[in-house]
């Protein structure tokens, strides 16, 4: 790295070079570490920064009530990292059949679904 790269103290680099190797890894959290040869042990290896490479859900919470004919889903959950273009999609357990999909609002973690009682059983 020259000089003329490190600005301030400051050094910037583009990450995209390593987006396919980002994509291919199957743990959605990467680690860039910097390593130091031959200094001391207190600073091999220094963390930089995290990269969440895939969007995850967590705490799924799904609750239904009946009211009338109307069969009523409303789903929460807890998520880790960013994701564009949710979308909640329910399917048939006996026949693989989509039965429902809605878009969900970018910063929501939670929605309502309501159908017939035939359409979800």
């Amino acid at each position: 790295m020259s000089e003329k790269q490190i600005q301030g103290g400051k050094v910037r680099f583009d990450l995209l070079g390593f987006s396919d190797t980002l994509k291919a890894k199957v743990e959605p959290l990467q680690t860039f570490e910097l390593t130091v040869p031959d200094s001391e042990p207190s600073v091999v290896n220094a963390v930089l920064f995290h990269i969440r490479t895939v969007w995850e859900v967590e705490d799924l919470k799904c609750e239904t009530s009946v009211e009338g004919e109307r069969q009523i889903l409303n789903i929460q959950w807890s998520e880790k990292g960013k994701a564009e273009n949710k979308v909640v999609r329910l399917w048939s357990l006996k026949s693989s059949e989509k039965i429902h999909e809605k878009q969900i609002v970018k910063e929501s973690f939670s929605t309502t679904i309501t159908k017939s009682i035939a359409d979800i059983p």
